[in-house]
């Protein structure tokens, strides 16, 4: 991967101007892909259901170290807490779209991890909180948004 301000060091003149049509190709660009989707690893348990398995007729509790999730970058930046990333992507990615045959939004999974600030942020971009948002901000024990998310 290269680096821009190493690759201005080669361009004569006109650099300014480079900068913002690379920008803008790159937002072009993102729009393209922004509702792309993968498979990774959520290093934690988010179903806890999932964490009981049956031997016999007893349940054993094998909590999971980790759940693996269709996601898509706006996913995967509300989760690892990448605010810049996120900004950028709610600005060009259809904020509704959900990866298949999962209910874990990208508004679930930044409470699940802990990311209040970028929670609020998908709430300003008019993402409504729906079931696992809640279920997310019960396990996080964040009083303020269950009560917000009932009563929106």
């Amino acid at each position: 991967m290269f680096s821009l301000p190493s690759l201005l060091d080669y361009i004569p003149f006109r650099r300014v101007e480079f900068v913002v049509d690379s920008a803008q190709k790159f937002i072009d660009d993102l729009r393209c892909v922004s509702n792309a989707e993968e498979q990774a690893t959520i290093p934690f348990g988010i179903f806890p259901l999932d964490d009981f398995q049956s031997y016999g007729n007893t349940p054993l509790y094998l909590p999971q170290d980790g759940t693996r999730l269709s996601v898509s970058p706006l996913h995967l930046a509300a989760a690892y807490g990448k605010e810049d990333v996120l900004a950028l992507l709610l600005s060009v990615s259809d904020v509704n779209h959900q990866p298949q045959g999962h209910s874990v939004t990208a508004l679930s999974l930044a409470l699940y991890c802990g990311h209040l600030h970028l929670a609020r942020m998908i709430l300003e971009h008019g993402v409504r909180p729906e079931r696992s948002s809640l279920h997310a901000a019960a396990r996080r024990g964040l009083r303020n948004e269950i009560v917000q998310f009932v009563h929106s």
